[in-house]
C-alpha cells in the first residue's frame, strides 16, 4: 500500500486503487502464496460465460497442468456473505469445475471442497488443501 490510495497487485505487478474489496483480494493472494501457490498459478478477474452472461471470477488458482483448482470470490468487508454470494461463486464453478470454492469478505471466509460423492462440503482447515497439490 502507498500513501496515495494505491495498493500493489502482486499478480499483475501494478498499483491499483485501494478499495476495500481490493485489500481483501490482495490479502487472499498473500495467503495463497504463504501456502505455496506460485503467483504464476493465480489468475485474477477470469472471464466466464455463465448462462449467456459474461462474468468475472475474482481469483482462480490453477494446478501446474493449468487445470482450474480453486475459485475464490472476494467481497468488501461491508458486504455480508449471503446465499446470493454463495450462489455466485458456485455458478462460476459450474464453468470451471474446481475442487475447491471460497468466498470471503476479509471478516468471514467460507471454503468448500468437493467430497468423494461429488458434493461440496465446508472445510474446517482450508490450508490443508495445499499440502499435496502445491508442496
Amino acid at each position: 500500500m502507498s500513501s496515495n490510495g494505491l495498493i500493489f497487485d502482486k499478480i499483475r505487478g501494478v498499483y491499483l486503487k485501494e478499495t476495500p474489496e481490493e485489500k481483501v483480494r490482495q490479502n487472499v493472494i498473500t495467503w495463497l502464496e504463504k501456502n505455496g501457490v506460485a503467483p504464476a498459478l493465480i489468475g485474477r478477474e477470469i472471464v466466464l460465460n455463465v448462462a449467456g452472461r459474461s462474468l468475472r471470477a475474482d481469483l482462480v488458482v490453477y494446478l501446474k497442468d493449468l487445470s482450474p483448482f480453486f475459485v475464490i470470490e472476494c467481497k468488501a468487508p461491508s458486504v455480508p456473505i449471503t446465499e446470493k454470494v454463495l450462489i455466485q461463486v458456485f455458478e462460476y464453478n459450474n464453468e470451471l469445475s474446481c475442487r475447491y470454492v471460497m468466498v470471503t469478505n476479509g471478516v468471514d471466509s467460507f471454503v468448500f471442497g468437493r467430497s468423494s460423492e461429488g458434493k461440496f462440503v465446508p472445510l474446517d482447515n482450508p490450508s490443508e488443501i495445499f499440502v499435496s497439490d502445491f508442496h
